[in-house]
């Protein structure tokens, strides 16, 4: 659910859109369109609000500690806000064998999906949540027995982000660190199980980000270093871990903040990237099309509609 924050964000970015009409020099910043649309990836993903802002921040900041280039620390910025852009595309699958995908999800926020000893028991919960002890326990069973269905969806996902990071226009190097967005420096990620250094800096700065962003949500600046610390050499780069645990309280001052929106726009490095009035026109029909992703009834609502 969108909180007032949220409603401010999507609203001035409607205002920019709308009411205020675009000058032969004046440019929209892409942030803002994707950051709009990480919002909107949070509720589809049963997220809290604001995780991507939150994670780009941190992966962005983590980024200038440890002296990464303006281009590694802009491309993970982006890859926070895109991770799970493409994750709604086999809703319909998820649904099936989940329930209420969203709100199993939203059980899964913060998994290690590397760990069948923490996912399993969280999707048993979730499932039988609110039935009787007989009936959760069937339940659970046949939602674990169907999880298999979903081993081969992280590459659609991927594939589906991809497209619409092209779509944005972003280059071939950004869209394939986007598709490394499930892989693990244990390589034991989805869905190429590339390992190690292989993976973009990008991409192992805004997975640390999101580690960090969800942990200290719940435990703050040492939860999110106890969390970052066991996911090393698992899930994590261990020495942008090593980083991060040394330097854990300015990294985390960008998540104790007012507003995620304007801490998230302010963190995108220099020079922002723009988008031209073509360039908007195709912005605005890919996040059309991305609302579609949901449901396969809708897949021509938008463009229909226009």
């Amino acid at each position: 659910m969108l909180i007032e924050r949220d409603v401010r964000a999507v609203f001035g970015l409607y205002s920019r859109l709308f009411l205020e009409p675009l000058c032969d020099d004046a440019a929209m910043r892409l942030a803002e369109l994707m950051g709009t649309l990480s919002l909107a990836s949070d509720a589809a993903m049963g997220m809290p609000a604001e995780h991507g802002l939150r994670a780009a921040a941190a992966a962005v900041r983590l980024g200038e500690i440890v002296g990464a280039t303006d281009v590694e620390r802009a491309d993970a910025f982006y890859l926070a806000l895109m991770r799970y852009a493409g994750c709604t595309a086999d809703s319909e699958v998820a649904a099936e064998v989940l329930g209420d995908e969203v709100a199993m999800r939203a059980a899964l926020y913060g998994a290690d999906f590397g760990a069948p000893s923490d996912v399993m028991p969280r999707v048993a919960r979730a499932a039988a949540a609110g039935k009787s002890k007989l009936g959760g326990a069937a339940a659970a069973l046949r939602t674990l027995a169907k999880m298999p269905r979903l081993l081969g969806t992280a590459q659609s996902h991927c594939e589906v982000g991809e497209r619409l990071a092209e779509r944005f226009g972003f280059g071939t190097a950004f869209r394939a660190a986007l598709f490394q967005s499930f892989e693990r420096w244990d390589g034991a990620g989805w869905p190429r199980k590339i390992a190690g250094e292989k993976l973009a800096t990008a991409i192992r700065l805004a997975h640390v980000g999101e580690i960090v962003e969800t942990a200290h949500r719940s435990g703050g600046v040492e939860g999110s270093r106890a969390t970052a610390k066991k996911r090393a050499k698992k899930e994590l780069d261990p020495k942008l871990v090593a980083r991060f645990d040394e330097s854990a309280t300015q990294v985390c001052a960008v998540l104790d903040v007012p507003s995620a929106w304007t801490t998230a726009l302010e963190a995108e490095p220099r020079a922002w990237r723009t988008v031209d009035d073509e360039g908007l026109d195709e912005a605005l029909r890919a996040i059309g099309h991305f609302a579609h992703l949901k449901s396969r009834y809708t897949r021509t609502h938008t463009s229909g509609v226009a």
